[in-house]
């Protein structure tokens, strides 16, 4: 497969590079309309994330460790975001009885109650989302090509 040179403006015109422009475009997009929706409960995607992990534990402690290894965004300062959480009464920070040097975070009750309220919202945006432009058949073909893409990427 041979790419195209760039032109005058630097634009490629291969295909593949107009598909990665347009993925980037509009993951961009989702992750705008996904901020702003959870602007209302004052917290970031990435607090979202850290939230969603810790509720999917149901009960179980998490380390900052294991927080890190969910986010998407792999730079993200896991350390910082579980602190604002923390002092926003969304999470519990404990220190562990078997292991001082091990830290055990859970989600509290108010954040329990706030992470709900925003996912059911977000989902739904997100299921009307795409239930307005896909059937069924081409969410499951779209998902295997992404996942695709996904391990050539890794």
């Amino acid at each position: 497969m041979r790419f195209k040179e760039t032109n005058s403006e630097g634009s490629f015109e291969h295909q593949i590079v107009k598909t990665d422009d347009a993925i980037m475009a509009i993951a961009s997009m989702m992750l705008s309309a996904k901020t702003s929706l959870l602007k209302k409960y004052e917290i970031s995607f990435q607090q979202y994330i850290i939230l969603k992990t810790l509720h999917n534990e149901k009960g179980k402690p998490a380390s900052i460790k294991t927080l890190k290894a969910k986010m998407f965004d792999k730079m993200s300062n896991t350390s910082r975001l579980v602190a604002k959480l923390e002092k926003k009464g969304f999470i519990i920070r404990k220190i562990s009885n078997l292991d001082r040097r091990q830290v055990e975070i859970r989600i509290s009750t108010n954040g329990e109650k706030v992470f709900i309220k925003a996912a059911k919202e977000l989902n739904q945006k997100i299921l009307s989302s795409y239930n307005n432009s896909f059937n069924q058949g081409e969410i499951t073909n779209f998902l295997k090509t992404l996942l695709k893409l996904k391990v050539t990427l890794k």
